[in-house]
């Protein structure tokens, strides 16, 4: 249904699926435009518009001072209109959103400019949360004319839609939009930069084939917490611009890892794009794609060799050490070594050379002084490539590639899942031991252990904590912002925890890309026994593909226990089977292997 309302120098088309026209009558989205009117542009063909993405709350029902910083800086700059490329709120399940969009609210009604906010993953999860959006803030697809332009927001979280993928409907309506728009310029703006091929692979490309013969400037977008200029594609400029206060989860800021929004000023077909930060202005190739796939491409040319060592076992051994060098011209490195406690590496400068594009291999010699010591974080590198294609010397740093190994028993007949570890006896036991944001001696706060068994159908897990205050008062996707267990296997990642709802298993990830949905198929129990918190899942063949249940098949595994003491002002800590996973989502995992 099309809602269509015309004045003069701005023309509004608004496109809402399946909510008739008044029921957004009075959301912001409405009220925004009212303002929008009220102001149109001196010049039809000059205007300024800003741009920021992911400001979702950075603590349980705040905002970030990054965020708030920006608000001054827009009341400040007075641009024509914003957008938020979508994130607007934390999320979770529609009984605990209305006081988040009741806080945005509060916000949005301090920018002083007109303001829009495109659907971001954080603001719907289902059809619930989706209809909150939808008669509190606006549609989830919309088309606005402003000046000698049109604005397009597409909506990337489709309820029923794999990650990455549009619907044959959403399609045609955007089809149908480019084609009969009149403007001289068209910016398309969504939540997840489906461009990125990175991550998305070429999903993107049948959208971008839509785009030829019409004028299409630039496509934004969110979701990844960062700013990247992806340059110009077939006459299009891509840009990710998500710096609106959403944890950066430790990117440098030589890879886009800032507090940013973008600032657009549209003069004629002329665009000028510049990247500011709260308090700075920076040109909008301050961080571009190229330089920083060159960047990532270069650490992961010089390594060492994979080092596979069960838990509890000593090291000793020498090390293989790559330089994979990807240019025409010879590279001739020197490689310092920084050691860890408990660790020794000979000798601590090593130089390699390789020819254009071959192989250089130089070797160390690696131990530790017993086996409590090979744990992380292992000895790590540095050194600088003088000569690159885009842009000047780069330094590169990586580390030892330490993967510590394990193995799963097969699981003895008649598995019960009952939270009660009888039939664990055999599991082999692996410590969740890295600590983040508390003491991990104070043991009595938070500490145990894992196991893992399986048989021809399930894969099983058990996690057996020590916590001295059990507190999930939330349901759904945010569940990991208090007491729960993150689990990630392979490309598979779940949420698994006791909330005031029951016990739930929520999926985050799969193979196929994000879910973000509850699972009904894993089964589930957790149990409070005194101060022990005990998860014992089963995940099902299908949920664990493509991994095959036989013995001899192996997985990586990784796993986060989050505790939101009410004792400890409410601050979020959490240990870690491996470490990193908690602030970046990533890092080393454990290999696995299956055996009879």
């Amino acid at each position: 249904m099309k809602v269509r309302e015309s004045i003069i120098g701005i023309c509004f088309t608004i496109v809402f699926f399946g909510i008739i026209c008044s029921s957004f009558g009075a959301t912001i989205f409405q009220n925004q435009l009212a303002k929008l009117k009220a102001e149109p542009p001196v010049a039809s063909n000059s205007f300024d518009f800003c741009i920021v993405g992911d400001i979702q709350f950075a603590e349980t029902y705040k905002y970030s001072q990054d965020f708030i910083s920006m608000i001054k800086d827009w009341n400040a700059l007075k641009p024509n209109l914003i957008f938020i490329d979508g994130d607007n709120i934390f999320g979770g399940s529609a009984s605990g959103v209305d006081k988040q969009w009741d806080i945005y609210e509060n916000h949005i009604a301090k920018i002083k400019p007109p303001i829009f906010s495109i659907v971001g993953g954080h603001d719907i999860a289902d059809e619930a949360t989706q209809k909150i959006f939808t008669n509190r803030i606006g549609p989830v697809m919309f088309s606005i004319n402003y000046g000698n332009s049109e604005f397009i927001a597409l909506d990337t979280e489709e309820n029923g839609q794999p990650s990455g993928i549009f619907s044959g409907k959403q399609l045609n309506w955007l089809k149908n939009k480019l084609a009969v728009s009149k403007a001289k310029n068209i910016f398309i703006m969504m939540h997840q930069p489906i461009f990125n091929t990175n991550h998305y692979g070429s999903k993107w490309n049948k959208v971008a084939e839509l785009f030829k013969g019409y004028p299409v400037r630039a496509v934004f977008a969110g979701h990844e917490h960062l700013y990247r200029d992806f340059g110009i594609k077939d006459g299009v400029h891509y840009f990710i611009s998500g710096g609106g206060g959403g944890d950066r989860l430790g990117l440098a800021e030589n890879k886009g890892g800032f507090p940013h929004y973008m600032l657009i000023k549209v003069r004629g077909t002329k665009i000028h794009y510049t990247v500011i930060k709260p308090g700075y202005m920076l040109p909008s190739n301050i961080v571009t794609q190229k330089r920083v796939a060159e960047m990532n491409h270069l650490h992961n040319c010089v390594t060492t060799q994979p080092v596979v060592i069960p838990f509890w076992e000593k090291l000793n051994r020498d090390v293989s050490v790559y330089l994979d060098n990807p240019y025409s011209w010879p590279l001739d490195i020197t490689l310092k070594w920084k050691i860890p406690a408990g660790w020794h590496v000979s000798p601590k400068s090593l130089t390699i050379k390789a020819k254009s594009n071959k192989r250089g291999i130089a070797k160390v010699h690696i131990w530790t002084d017993s086996a409590s010591d090979v744990h992380f974080p292992v000895p790590s590198f540095e050194t600088v490539i003088p000569k690159v294609k885009n842009g000047g010397p780069v330094k590169v740093t990586n580390k030892l590639n330490l993967i510590q190994s394990s193995y799963v028993v097969h699981a003895p007949a008649n598995m019960k899942i009952d939270g009660n570890l009888n039939e664990w006896k055999n599991a082999a036991v692996l410590p969740v031991i890295y600590a983040h944001a508390f003491d991990p001696k104070d043991s009595k706060d938070l500490s145990g252990y894992i196991q893992m068994m399986w048989d021809s159908k399930y894969l099983y897990l058990a996690v057996n904590m020590i916590d001295n205050d059990h507190y999930q008062p939330n349901s759904g996707d945010i569940v990991w912002s208090a007491d729960c267990v993150q689990f990630y296997l392979d490309k598979w990642s779940w949420e698994l925890s006791m909330t005031p709802k029951g016990n739930e298993v929520f999926l985050d990830t799969s193979p196929k890309g994000e879910i973000e949905a509850f699972n009904k198929s894993v089964k589930l129990a957790v149990r409070r026994v005194g101060k022990h918190t005990i998860y014992e899942a089963a995940f099902p063949v299908k949920d664990v593909l493509p991994l095959i249940l036989k013995s001899g098949s192996s997985f990586n595994i990784a796993l986060i226990v989050n505790d939101l003491d009410r004792t400890k002002n409410n601050k979020l800590h959490w240990l870690e089977l491996m470490p990193g996973w908690g602030t970046k989502m990533t890092g080393p995992m454990v290999k696995m292997t299956l055996k009879k």
